[in-house]
């Protein structure tokens, strides 16, 4: 017998009509949410752009203009208050004269008028002028010292990402603020280098106008693995895989005018010759072009790179975001290996106990992509100069071609190291940075009045709440109610008679007896109390700067005296950097072609293919920021084995794998 597969109308006839009303209302109600929703948009972006304007506004006025406004302000209205009087006193005068010559009053009220004008006009300058005062001390104390910081912190971050060193020593005294510098630096070039994704992936967007990026965006999260290797050829053969299966994502609009054969030669063509023209290729100027289907490739890894949100390699236990607690890659010397490294022999005991002498060859791992920065601290330990081995290795690992040909093996790019003394490095290492960074001052801002302003008054309600619910429960407790007169009463009958039953009912009562419950009523205020508490925390946190003043050069020197510039006069006259300067940046506390420039890339490519190691699978920093044993291993340091105990062979030995036999 076949089973009835029609779907069963269980509901009553009632909620169907209730639901064709729904959907008819709803039908109406849809195009006015429409409109509603761009309303909002462009409602949005008007008070957008008013608060920015009048944010650069204050911002300037404060710092430039308000105390010269105060003063011609104070001058204005001193002026027209002597005005004032001097006319009032005026015509008192003539009043009086005129008495005295036995003319009589000249309009016996009027000086008196002129007072009540005069004094009024007076008090109405005070109070105009005390408003002005009280609005600029208080809105600069809750927000606008804040808008201050956060403007010069913007200027900060800008000229981070558009002129500060990519390749830098930070040296001073220990606790000087070194690893503080390069966490702020680093932090505004990982948002430069989003900032720089986001713009890429947009400039594709707008030239590449026949793909459905909506679409490929939606996929794109499904075929990560598929773009997770540093290996070009790996990735362009998957992207080529993905194009296909999806018919190159070209918009159904188009799909009947391009042939996908001819347009995947039309890429090869260009490729072979940098002088083909077509529909499909963007051209900056010159010979700098792209096909419409590389732009594509870019974009995807562009995406994928986003999605691996991985940006910093770091010696030490570092927080590569706060707010998701994810850690920063582990640094190992291992990955920055060039050279390929001949067979090694390492001795080791069999199953049997014996020692046997067993091959080794070299593990490659490159898990490097673009857009990447690199942490190192007490770089003088790790690389010290007066170590030959140290140098030896730097040369023959080609450790130092990977330094000197950064630019060529990653475009976005920058290297932080930071030791007490700039030339404690093995000088052939050291030669290779391009400026040496001193802090010289640093100041705190701590800010979030303005956030905790009404957490104050809320706190502030809630602990007085909690006060007379204490109160409360004191009186309940030393209240003389008719229970505690009864309790007396047999208590005395205990003692007199001694019999047991008086004091079983003194028992009860005693333990009947109704206090008011503290501890459940004040459960929920003091847990309100204590998450108040932390985001009145989290807010200074969040909203407090750090000034700092850097001494930049091409040599190791501290600021002496000599004038110190902002980012806005750096950011408008970049001269100022062509020798030694001096900075003031501003951090938020929370952070702190006619020939091919890039031939050198082929280091990349070749330690790409042969890497078995990619970015997401490298190794990362467990959230309790303690320093192991075992990760001296996987950092690869030789000096580091010495000063951990550790046989050197064992930290050598990472960088090899045993010869299948």
């Amino acid at each position: 017998m076949m089973m009835d597969l029609e779907p069963k109308i269980i509901a009553v006839s009632n909620d169907i009509f209730y639901e064709k009303i729904i959907n008819i209302f709803q039908s109406i109600v849809s195009p006015f949410k429409k409109i509603w929703f761009y309303i909002s948009i462009f409602t949005t972006n008007i008070h957008n752009k008013i608060q920015d304007r009048f944010h650069r506004w204050y911002s300037e006025f404060y710092q430039k203009r308000l105390d010269l406004f105060m003063l011609k302000m104070k001058k204005r209205f001193r002026l027209l208050g002597m005005i004032c009087l001097s006319i009032t006193i005026s015509l008192f005068a003539i009043n009086i004269f005129s008495n005295a010559l036995g003319n009589g009053w000249i309009l016996k009220s009027t000086p008196w008028i002129s007072f009540g004008i005069s004094g009024g006009v007076i008090s109405l300058e005070a109070l105009i002028y005390a408003g002005f005062y009280l609005f600029f001390k208080y809105y600069h104390f809750y927000y606008g010292n804040e808008l201050i910081h956060e403007e010069n912190r913007e200027y900060t971050k800008q000229y981070v990402v558009a002129y500060a060193p990519k390749i830098a020593k930070f040296w001073t005294i220990t606790g000087g603020g070194k690893d503080e510098g390069i966490a702020g630096f680093a932090t505004m070039q990982i948002e430069g280098f989003k900032e720089d994704i986001m713009k890429r992936k947009s400039e594709i967007k707008k030239v590449c106008y026949i793909f459905g990026f909506n679409f490929l965006d939606q996929i794109i999260p499904k075929y990560l693995s598929w773009f997770a290797s540093s290996n070009e050829v790996e990735t362009k053969k998957n992207f080529l895989t993905l194009c296909e299966r999806y018919r190159f994502f070209i918009k159904s609009t188009y799909r009947g005018t391009i042939n996908t054969d001819e347009f995947k030669e039309d890429s090869k063509r260009l490729k072979n010759n940098i002088l083909y023209t077509s529909k499909y290729i963007y051209d900056k100027g010159g010979i700098n072009k792209q096909h419409f289907l590389n732009m594509l490739y870019d974009y995807i890894m562009l995406s994928v790179r986003e999605y691996e949100n991985q940006y910093i390699f770091s010696n030490q236990p570092f927080f590569e975001d706060l707010d998701t607690g994810r850690t920063a890659a582990k640094f190992s010397l291992n990955y920055l290996i060039t050279r390929n490294q001949p067979n090694r022999n390492f001795n080791e005991k069999n199953k049997l106990g014996k020692t046997e002498t067993v091959e080794y060859t070299e593990k490659v791992q490159f898990p490097f992509k673009d857009y990447l920065g690199f942490i190192e601290t007490e770089v003088g330990t790790w690389y010290i100069n007066l170590d030959r081995k140290i140098t030896a290795m730097l040369t023959s690992l080609g450790i130092r071609d990977f330094k000197a040909f950064n630019r060529h093996i990653l475009q976005h790019f920058f290297w932080y190291q930071a030791d007490q003394d700039p030339y404690r490095v093995s000088k052939i290492f050291r030669e290779l940075d391009h400026a040496f960074i001193h802090p010289d001052t640093r100041f705190v801002y701590l800010g979030g009045e303005g956030a905790n302003m009404f957490i104050k008054r809320r706190l502030e309600a809630l602990e007085k709440k909690l006060a007379k619910m204490a109160d409360r429960y004191e009186k309940s407790i030393n209240k003389n109610t008719k229970v505690d007169e009864r309790i007396k009463k047999l208590n005395r009958y205990w003692i007199a008679s001694s019999n047991i039953k008086y004091k079983n009912k003194m028992d009860d009562l005693r333990e009947n007896k109704k206090y008011y419950n503290y501890d459940l009523h004040a459960k929920k205020i003091e847990e309100m109390i204590y998450d108040l508490s932390q985001k009145m925390a989290l807010n200074i946190y969040k909203h407090s700067y750090v000034e700092k003043i850097l001494t930049i050069g091409n040599s190791a020197c501290v600021n002496g005296g000599n004038r110190v510039y902002t980012p806005k006069e750096i950011l408008e006259n970049p001269d100022i950097i062509k020798s030694n300067y001096s900075i003031k940046t501003t951090f938020k506390l929370s952070d702190c072609w006619r020939y091919n420039t890039h031939y050198m890339a082929r280091i990349r490519k070749n330690r790409s293919e042969q890497s078995e190691l990619n970015l997401m699978d490298a190794p990362k920093w467990d959230p309790d920021l303690e320093f192991k044993s075992e990760d001296v291993k996987d950092l690869g340091y030789v000096q580091g084995a010495e000063i951990m105990g550790l046989i050197v062979d064992e930290v050598i030995k990472t960088r090899y794998k045993r010869v299948s036999q």
